[in-house]
């Protein structure tokens, strides 16, 4: 998917969830920010006592291509590209047999409460993210696969419209609405 990030102070956004009561859940979200130049970006799949986090600052005002990627097969790790470039792998992994939250929502543009364990406190367990406020900034192009994208498929198929190969393509929100005129902070989706 592309984002823009409003370039402004903001505070803890969800930009998708899917959540299923408070066992499962995979959120991505932004963390609270006083510049205008960037914020964090946080990626955490959760389920039940196991969590996998990984979290990268990604620049605002301008679009960034990203891909946040549950790598199954690899050690069950998280990553985040932006631009076609791996920013962060989770330092942690964990292979989910099934995340049972097949008839949970995908929420886009807000969220609930989500459990997070930061990596870099290990030592005080499990805390919330809660967040303060819809997001406010754009998407477009957001894809959800069944598979991991290697560098060379973001590079071909990351700006150009798509059609499913084998299945795989899963949720194709192309956001081409042709004019606008609204309030960022005031549409949630």
């Amino acid at each position: 998917y592309h984002i823009l990030i409003e370039s402004q102070a903001n505070d803890n956004q969800i930009i998708f969830q899917k959540q299923d009561a408070d066992n499962f859940s995979v959120t991505v979200a932004l963390s609270a920010s006083n510049s205008s130049e960037e914020c964090d970006m946080i990626f955490n799949v959760y389920s039940g006592s196991q969590n996998i986090f990984a979290s990268a600052s990604i620049s605002k005002g301008s679009f960034v291509h990203v891909v946040n990627e549950y790598d199954r097969d690899n050690f069950g790790n998280l990553k985040i590209f932006f631009n076609q470039t791996e920013i962060v792998s989770s330092s942690t992994g964990n292979q989910f047999s099934d995340l049972g939250m097949n008839r949970a929502d995908f929420i886009i543009g807000s969220g609930s409460s989500v459990k997070v364990k930061y990596a870099s406190d290990p030592w005080f367990g499990v805390t919330h993210f809660i967040p303060k406020e819809t997001f406010s900034g754009s998407l477009d192009e957001v894809r959800i696969f069944h598979e991991t994208r290697s560098i060379e498929k973001q590079k071909d198929k990351g700006y150009k419209s798509i059609y499913p190969e084998n299945g795989d393509l899963r949720v194709y929100f192309k956001f081409n609405e042709p004019t606008g005129s609204y309030e960022p902070r005031n549409v949630v989706l």
